[in-house]
């Protein structure tokens, strides 16, 4: 995957490539606000190729810091 993915930013929001324990590649999202969250995710999942199978899982508030987290996964690799 290029870990160059270029989409519109929202202010507050981060983004973490990393891959997960099945060795598949993921994009977690966190901010502030569920809407920031699950707009950059759609972005993230927008801007990679369908034939990767991008998938966004569901948008999680951590109740430690409050903060709204999701994952970007990517299924398949071409």
């Amino acid at each position: 995957m290029d870990t160059r993915l270029n989409f519109a930013n929202i202010p507050g929001v981060t983004f973490d490539l990393d891959t997960d324990e099945d060795g598949s590649v993921r994009v977690t999202v966190c901010g502030p606000d569920y809407d920031a969250v699950l707009a950059s995710a759609l972005n993230v999942k927008n801007v990679l190729p369908v034939e990767q199978c991008p998938e966004v899982g569901a948008v999680r508030q951590d109740v430690g810091n409050g903060s709204w987290c999701a994952c970007v996964r990517i299924r398949r690799l071409s």
